[in-house]
């Protein structure tokens, strides 16, 4: 592989590594925000959800 090629597989990887960071990071987020709330709203919604989806 050339020098050219190498560094443009690189950065491909390191992007796709960081991408898979946020999402993972906002999937982190949502999930300790919703058990920190004190809204029970939410739970009533995905309860509602699991029933509907039976």
């Amino acid at each position: 592989m050339s020098r050219d090629t190498k560094k443009k597989l690189f950065t491909v990887i390191v992007i796709a590594l960081l991408a898979v960071a946020v999402w993972y990071g906002l999937k982190w987020f949502g999930v300790t925000s919703g058990d920190n709330s004190d809204n029970t709203g939410h739970q009533q919604y995905e309860q509602q959800v699991g029933d509907t989806a039976k």
